[in-house]
């Protein structure tokens, strides 16, 4: 179901008008968003069947470019920081196009050390155990990732933990997914995030590497009414990109 946003409201809604009515959707992504997420720009709406759901609606995603949404391919700039975990999973387990891929092999989903659950357990091509977190970010100017869009205490402390692992000698990874497929590097966003910023700066050791891959998403799909669509959203990771920490 396509919709024209309107405006953002509490934490993690959004409105938006879909078929002329304004409509209170869940907005599973706590960042700003403000250069994908603008008065009158189309996003694509998955609707919540169930009991379990407080809203008629999901905001999945916005179109690139703001593509003609009447298309049965239309590329998309995915809004759900949940859904890059699993592909980014499966990938590491039969991708081998990638340098990064290939130099990992999945242990375990969901570590825990600690009070620190990570994203992936890891094993490298040496037989070393690497602690792996994921990062999401859609906020891309001039051909550059920037992390975090909002201020994020957790992903401070991620990576603190990690510099710390890493200064006792256990690998650690962080993995920026940048969420469109033009960037050519990632840079943490000193301006929406000090903190961040200078945690990260600091913690450029031998043993925690930070990287960068950019994805693509589109939706093939045939249009069942006039903003109506059934189809499958597809995700592809295309290539390693630095982390720039200045």
């Amino acid at each position: 179901m396509w919709g024209r946003f309107i405006s953002k409201g509490p934490r993690f809604v959004a409105y938006v008008y879909v078929d002329g009515n304004r409509e209170r959707c869940h907005l599973p992504n706590p960042g700003r968003m403000e250069e994908l997420l603008y008065e009158n720009c189309t996003v694509l709406l998955k609707r919540n069947i169930g009991s379990q759901y407080k809203t008629k609606y999901t905001i999945v995603a916005t179109t690139l470019s703001d593509e003609e949404t009447k298309n049965s391919h239309v590329n998309l700039i995915n809004l759900n920081t949940h859904v890059p975990i699993p592909l980014i999973t499966h990938e590491f387990i039969h991708n081998k196009r990638v340098d990064v891929f290939r130099a990992y092999r999945v242990i375990k989903r969901e570590p825990v050390l600690g009070n620190t659950r990570f994203d992936l357990l890891l094993e490298d091509n040496f037989g070393d155990l690497v602690y792996c977190e994921l990062k999401s970010t859609t906020k891309v100017l001039d051909r550059i990732g920037y992390f975090p869009d909002a201020v994020s205490k957790r992903a401070a402390n991620h990576v603190r933990i990690l510099s710390d692992l890493a200064s006792n000698g256990t690998k650690g990874l962080i993995l920026f997914i940048v969420q469109t497929p033009d960037a050519k590097e990632v840079r943490p966003d000193a301006k929406v995030d000090p903190i961040f910023t200078k945690v990260v700066r600091e913690a450029q050791k031998d043993n925690l590497m930070f990287l960068g891959i950019t994805t693509r998403s589109w939706i093939n799909g045939s249009i069942k009414q006039d903003n109506d669509i059934s189809g499958t959203i597809f995700f592809e990771c295309l290539n390693q990109i630095p982390f720039n920490p200045f």
